[in-house]
């Protein structure tokens, strides 16, 4: 990575935060550049720096590893992002109970609550076949 014409001191990484590149000023403390942490259900991201622009100036105009840096960085915060639909149970593995508890959450598609939602669940045993029939 090319030299960063300037940066933002965002202060120390929270506990669970992954430093994943540190800006080291002369004369300075090293100072969090790249950051990304789990939060609730998603991540983010904290590049403390507004000057990407430049590196990419500095390259050959057919480099693409600025393009791929930010692509790489959008593709972290969306991966393993809950869908509109989602079900849990209160243990991963439910055997032998007759009544299984299920939590179901409706999101539209603006990612908003849907309170009145009308879901219909289908139980499959191994082999994705329905369980037998008592």
């Amino acid at each position: 990575m090319p030299q960063m014409a300037n940066y933002q001191e965002a202060g120390d990484a929270k506990p669970g935060a992954t430093v994943l590149l540190v800006s080291t000023p002369a004369g300075k403390r090293k100072t969090p550049l790249l950051v990304t942490e789990n939060y609730g259900r998603g991540r983010t991201v904290l590049f403390s720096t507004e000057g990407s622009w430049r590196w990419k100036m500095w390259l050959p105009h057919d480099d693409k590893t600025h393009a791929t840096f930010w692509q790489q960085i959008l593709r972290h915060l969306v991966t393993d992002t809950p869908g509109q639909v989602t079900a849990s149970t209160p243990k991963p593995v439910l055997s032998d109970e007759t009544k299984v508890p299920l939590r179901v959450e409706v999101r539209d598609k603006q990612y908003k609550p849907v309170t009145d939602a009308k879901v219909q669940a289908r139980f499959m045993g191994p082999m994705a076949r329905p369980p037998p029939s008592n």
